[in-house]
């Protein structure tokens, strides 16, 4: 009796929730809920909670509901919650112009005509693969930003900003 009581117990202290980034589930004891953590799965803070009601096995919803959040690779959730969404803004806005103007450039190489049609084309296209490469460069420095940020300290704690 004193191993079923123990089962039991336990099972009331334990607590589950999903990631709020990855939707994968961690398992925590109850005593933790309130607290933010770094999930084992993406890397990413997340809080811990105790639903109201644990589903039983057979009320749980289908595993294809109609509108799911789309779960998300640690790459695209560190850029989704991002620390800095201002220079990415302006980072893919810089890109769309490059990409315009390369268009824009080709389409005038096209319609014109002599020695300076090779040329507007040449500078177009090259224009656009230096704004692509700029544009790599600087989502990739954002990144090691964002991991920067979000790794943990050798005491524990987090990383002052």
């Amino acid at each position: 009796m004193v191993g079923l009581s123990t089962t039991i117990e336990r099972r009331r202290m334990s607590a589950k929730c999903p990631c709020q980034n990855c939707n994968v589930h961690i398992e925590f004891e109850a005593a933790q809920a309130g607290q933010t953590v770094v999930c084992p799965k993406c890397g990413m803070d997340t809080l811990l909670f105790i639903s109201p009601v644990q589903p039983t096995p057979a009320a749980r919803p289908s595993p294809h509901p109609v509108f799911k959040k789309p779960m998300l690779t640690p790459l695209e959730g560190l850029r989704a919650n991002t620390a800095y969404p201002g220079g990415r803004r302006v980072m893919n806005i810089l890109f769309g112009a490059s990409l315009i103007g390369a268009i824009i450039g080709i389409f005038g190489g096209v319609l014109s005509s002599g020695p300076a049609q090779g040329i507007l084309i040449a500078v177009s296209i090259g224009s656009f693969i230096s704004g692509w490469a700029a544009w790599e460069i600087a989502n990739a420095i954002f990144d090691m930003a964002d991991c920067a940020l979000r790794r943990p300290a050798t005491d524990g704690k987090k990383n002052p900003v």
